[in-house]
C-alpha cells in the first residue's frame, strides 16, 4: 500500500500523533493514537471483504489513519475533530499525491462519521458506514475500567464483539 506508507512514514503526520498522544496522556477514556487509528482500518477491511462490498483497502487505511486527526483541534481550540479532521486529511492527501478522484469519498467519510443518524439510518453512502461502524466496534467498552464514568450510553457500550 503505496500511500499507506508515505502516510505513515511523513515526518508531520507522527508529529501530529506525538501531539495528540501528549495531549491525551491524562485522558482516563479511549485514546486515538495509532493502535485506535489501526484497529478502524483492521475492522472496516474485514466489513468490506466480509460483506464482498469491494472497496479499495488502501482507501480503507488512509481514511482509518486520517479520520481522528482533527482531535489535535478539538483538544487545542474546540473545533469539532470530524470538521477540523477533514481540513487535516485534506492537506494530508495532497501531501502524499493520494489520488485526487479518491481524495472526496474519504473526505467525506471523515466528516461524517461522527453523524449517528446517517450511520444508523442507512442513508450514508456505505464508506461512511463502514469507517463510522468500524470506529465504533474498535472500542472495547465491556473491558474497560472507566465503565461507568463513560458518557456513552449503555447501549452504545455494550456492543457485541463481532470481529
Amino acid at each position: 500500500m503505496e500511500y499507506v506508507e508515505k502516510l505513515s512514514g511523513d515526518r508531520e503526520y507522527r508529529q501530529l500523533l506525538e501531539r495528540l498522544k501528549e495531549l491525551e496522556k491524562d485522558r482516563i477514556y479511549c485514546h486515538h493514537g495509532i493502535g485506535h487509528l489501526l484497529d478502524v482500518a483492521r475492522i472496516a477491511y474485514i466489513e468490506n471483504l466480509e460483506t464482498q462490498l469491494g472497496l479499495e483497502k488502501e482507501d480503507i487505511y488512509i481514511a482509518a489513519l486520517l479520520h481522528d486527526l482533527g482531535r489535535v483541534d478539538e483538544y487545542e481550540s474546540g473545533i469539532g475533530h470530524h470538521i477540523a479532521g477533514r481540513e487535516r486529511a485534506r492537506y494530508f492527501l495532497q501531501k502524499i499525491e493520494y489520488p485526487w478522484e479518491r481524495q472526496a469519498v474519504i473526505l467525506d467519510a471523515i466528516t461524517e462519521h461522527r453523524n449517528k443518524e446517517n450511520i444508523e439510518g442507512n442513508e450514508a453512502p456505505m464508506f461512511h458506514r463502514i469507517l463510522a461502524k468500524a470506529d465504533r466496534r474498535s472500542r472495547n467498552c465491556r473491558f474497560c475500567d472507566v465503565y461507568e464514568s463513560c458518557k456513552w450510553s449503555v447501549e452504545e457500550k455494550e456492543h457485541r464483539i463481532e470481529r
